[in-house]
């Protein structure tokens, strides 16, 4: 990247589903812009965990947020995903709560039947 280009903040790149400010910085750059964003990536999922979210695809935290940009629902929805696989009930819930997106917790739901955590 270079040294006279402005990084772009959380706030900018809010809302964006595909972030075309992220596809020329360097990996330290996006962590910098996202330092502090909690994902799936920070409890250090395993390789089943990553293949039953799926963010298997993505090899570290840097792809996962140029893919994603800054996508809420989906950072819950992965970190739902993973405390249920864990069995973590509490954390699970929690997550789960932060979704805003009614059709993508029914989708939720349904994926990880029998769901008798939140019910």
């Amino acid at each position: 990247m270079s040294e006279n280009k402005k990084l772009p903040t959380l706030e900018e790149l809010k809302g964006k589903y595909q972030p075309e400010e992220l596809k020329d910085l360097t990996d330290e750059d996006i962590l910098k812009i996202f330092e502090g964003v909690e994902t799936v990536w920070d409890y250090n999922p395993t390789q089943i965990e990553k293949e039953e979210i799926p963010i298997d695809r993505y090899r570290n935290k840097v792809e996962y947020f140029k893919r994603y940009g800054i996508d809420d629902d989906t950072f819950a929805g992965d970190l739902f995903s993973l405390f249920w696989l864990r069995g973590d009930n509490n954390k699970a819930e929690y997550y789960f709560n932060l979704i805003e997106d009614k059709e993508y917790k029914e989708i939720l739901e349904i994926k990880m039947l029998p769901f008798d955590l939140i019910r």
